[in-house]
């Protein structure tokens, strides 16, 4: 109601400038949607296991058993699991080249208990990473795949970040 007053003040015939209103503003009262937090789960747990991946594969091409960079994203099992892959690694003189690739679906977000959980599915692609001696530089020997398998990981939210802290690459499931 003060704009159409304000607009008709300002739109009236009349010289006389005291009649006219002074100008006034509007404030919105309506506010912008809320980010929906499931989706903005989704987004934190996918990107933590995305990043997770890539720290394993720095410290892996590295040869380290794992780094302060993976501790950002991994935790728990998932950490132990990656560092124990690390181990075998520097112990038998490997590193890895290259990177796997993976589309990592988050399947489901449980916010009934704390800490909030997010179940993720990928399709793990280790074709274009390869295994090779540190010394020499030459690709260790490999059967002929498959190199796609169902990976599965649970990511935790700490109150912060959320951090990947189960990981099992089911290496029976293809995809």
């Amino acid at each position: 109601m003060v704009v159409a007053m304000a607009a008709a003040a300002g739109c009236s015939k009349s010289s006389d400038k005291a009649e006219k209103a002074p100008p006034t503003s509007t404030v919105s009262t309506s506010t912008a949607p809320s980010p929906d937090r499931t989706a903005l789960a989704k987004i934190g747990a996918a990107a933590a296991y995305v990043h997770m991946w890539s720290a394993a594969a720095a410290a892996y091409h590295a040869g380290k058993v794992t780094s302060p960079q993976l501790e950002l994203y991994a935790t728990d099992k998932a950490l132990a699991a990656i560092s124990q892959t690390g181990l075998y690694y520097q112990d038998h003189g490997f590193v890895m080249n290259g990177q796997p690739s993976s589309m990592p679906v988050v399947t489901s977000v449980d916010f009934s208990a704390t800490p909030y959980t997010a179940k993720i599915t990928d399709c793990l692609d280790s074709t274009h990473y390869v295994e090779v001696e540190r010394k020499t530089g030459k690709a260790v020997p490999r059967g002929e795949g498959p190199y796609r398998h169902v990976t599965t990981a649970v990511a935790r939210f700490n109150g912060k970040n959320w951090l990947i802290s189960e990981l099992t690459i089911q290496r029976d499931r293809t995809c």
